[in-house]
């Protein structure tokens, strides 16, 4: 007897708009042309882990305190907390990976010490999340700055994933507009194994979300987490 044939599901989006991308997203000053290169990838990497440091600080109070409202936690989460202080007292030479990097910006700030040059900093101030490349290496950041009088949201550039690309087994595929709701459902435990999720860049589509989604043989279905 002829054993019936078996259709592999069909892709579910439910609800899912068209899979576009707009690359209209807001960096900061880092120059479009500078690739997070391996070498670069490390003092990123080095510099997340200060930041990692810095949110379980006594002194960071209002970062605790931020995260607690959005139900976050940093010890279940990968979360740091930029004071903007981290270049201070250091050398150029020291400096400059972070200055190639976009993260140390020259300025024109009047110093205390006429030998020392002044810089705007990446997320001053900010709780701070990163985002991956396929090899799981911190490629970008994305910072909430939470001392000014409206809060800003911040993207070093344009690279990367968060949380991180997706297991090549995933079956669903969890997409969010933000990486706030992305932290939540990721701190919730509430995945499986077959189960990911991704936030888009605050709800824009850029080629690396469309290509990863691509590469996913097995997925059946698509939830557009929406508020």
């Amino acid at each position: 007897m002829n054993q019936p044939i078996r259709k592999k599901p069909a892709l579910r989006i439910s609800p899912l708009e068209t899979i576009g991308y707009t690359a209209a997203i807001k960096t900061f000053n880092m120059d479009k042309s500078t690739q997070v290169t391996p070498e670069l990838q490390k003092h990123l990497k080095r510099l997340f882990e200060s930041f990692c440091t810095g949110i379980r600080s006594v002194k960071a109070v209002k970062p605790k305190h931020y995260l607690e409202e959005k139900g976050l936690d940093y010890r279940k989460l990968n979360i740091g907390f930029c004071s903007g202080q981290f270049h201070h007292r250091k050398s150029e030479e020291w400096r400059k990976p972070y200055i190639d990097l976009g993260i140390l910006t020259p300025s024109k700030a009047p110093v205390n010490y006429p030998s020392r040059k002044a810089y705007t900093c990446f997320g001053f101030y900010s709780v701070v999340f990163p985002l991956m490349n396929q090899q799981n290496q911190i490629v970008n950041l994305f910072a909430i700055r939470i001392k000014l009088a409206q809060q800003k949201e911040e993207y070093l550039n344009t690279e990367g994933v968060y949380p991180c690309y997706p297991s090549l087994l995933t079956r669903r595929l969890y997409i969010t507009s933000t990486i706030i709701e992305a932290a939540s459902i990721v701190q919730s435990g509430t995945l499986d194994s077959r189960e990911s999720v991704i936030a888009l860049n605050n709800g824009n589509w850029l080629p690396q979300h469309k290509e990863l989604i691509s590469g996913l043989e097995q997925l059946e279905e698509i939830i557009r987490v929406k508020n």
